[in-house]
């Protein structure tokens, strides 16, 4: 019964500020929307593909890691004359075994379509001409090279407004709660008796602003609920 109450409690609490999540939300999704249109920079991705004949995972593994070596990136730093250094370009770079078989993928991303092909092209050329040298293992042949994609791969401007509206609503929400959390007045008859340790006697209605000449009568309404305590009757009033 006292979760069924809470539940309620919560639903009451968000009907009656719903316009705080509302506004939040468009708020969140708005930046969201805004920042991944006009500050994220748009990305690129292209791979080139090579068969790589390991002869155990581990080897596998090894191969995939020398891939990006900054060692041996810095040559194709050195011929694409790219304005980074070879750990920087090395973290552009993923390479990935396709589902585990002799066939590796060289993806780059890059704001230019144009040079992510050719640094996955120049990365892969590198790849089968240094490995035999440094590690004597020649099974290695260019599969397929890198076409240009012109479609970004970053261009996921609804995916942010949708996470900001998300984000929104829960912010929102907590507004909420918090409101709820640090508004301590007394908001109903219980309360009222829980606070004074005495039982209400009846209650006042609301003013109506827009009427102040309404007559003492019409304006306070009394329930008789108590009984006398001592020689005085005592009497609790609570505002609706």
């Amino acid at each position: 019964m006292e979760n069924e109450l809470s539940v309620k409690r919560i639903f009451e609490l968000i009907k009656k500020r719903i316009w705080i999540p509302v506004i939040f939300s468009i708020f969140f999704s708005a930046i969201g929307g805004v920042y991944s249109y006009y500050f994220t920079k748009t990305q690129y991705e292209a791979s080139s593909k090579l068969i790589v004949n390991a002869t155990t995972p581990e080897m596998m593994n090894t191969l995939l890691v020398m891939i990006k070596e900054p060692s041996l990136l810095d040559n194709v730093v050195s011929e694409l004359k790219l304005h980074i250094t070879s750990d920087e370009l090395s973290k552009r770079i993923t390479p990935e075994s396709v589902g585990g078989s002799s066939l590796v993928e060289v993806k780059v991303v890059d704001t230019d379509p144009s040079l992510a092909a050719q640094i996955a092209n120049r990365t892969a050329d590198e790849f089968e001409r240094q490995i035999p040298r440094i590690l004597g293992f020649k099974d290695i042949k260019i599969y397929s090279y890198a076409q240009i994609n012109d479609q970004p791969t970053n261009n996921d401007y609804l995916k942010k407004a949708i996470l900001g509206l998300i984000v929104g609503i829960i912010a929102g929400v907590g507004c909420i709660f918090l409101l709820d959390f640090i508004d301590d007045t007394v908001k109903s008859e219980e309360a009222t008796e829980l606070l004074l340790g005495i039982q209400v006697l009846g209650t006042i209605s609301k003013f109506n602003k827009k009427n102040t000449s309404l007559e003492k009568g019409e304006m306070l309404r009394l329930e008789d609920r108590g009984e006398t305590y001592g020689n005085n009757e005592q009497k609790a009033i609570s505002l609706n």
